[in-house]
């Protein structure tokens, strides 16, 4: 039959989905991102050269797809082609999973 202990849904990870940014206005970047079985979010875009220019972390109530924004500081200068990261790191109780992009940092 079946075996005493945990159920199994509990056993399941946080995890990132889709993930997709965009810079919106001079200052920010729009970041979608969706989550399943997360508690919290933490965004952090680099540029180019590796630099961290902006950082945001949320709380999550539920699994879903959010729009967030993400103010950024350039420190070197964006041409039409310069392509700057996003990365997602989504913590949950049965641990934490992460992801990254690219996109491009002119708007």
């Amino acid at each position: 039959g079946t075996t005493q202990g945990t159920p199994v849904p509990a056993k399941l990870r946080p995890r990132v989905g889709r993930l997709t940014a965009k810079r919106s206005k001079r200052r920010a970047v729009a970041v979608t991102v969706g989550v399943a079985r997360t508690t919290r979010l933490k965004l952090t875009v680099r540029d180019q050269t590796g630099h961290l220019v902006g950082t945001r972390t949320v709380k999550v109530k539920r699994d879903d797809l959010l729009k967030l924004h993400v103010s950024v500081k350039p420190q070197t200068r964006v041409t039409s082609t310069t392509k700057w990261r996003v990365g997602a790191t989504a913590t949950g109780s049965t641990g934490r999973a992460a992801k990254a992009a690219r996109f491009r940092a002119r708007r």
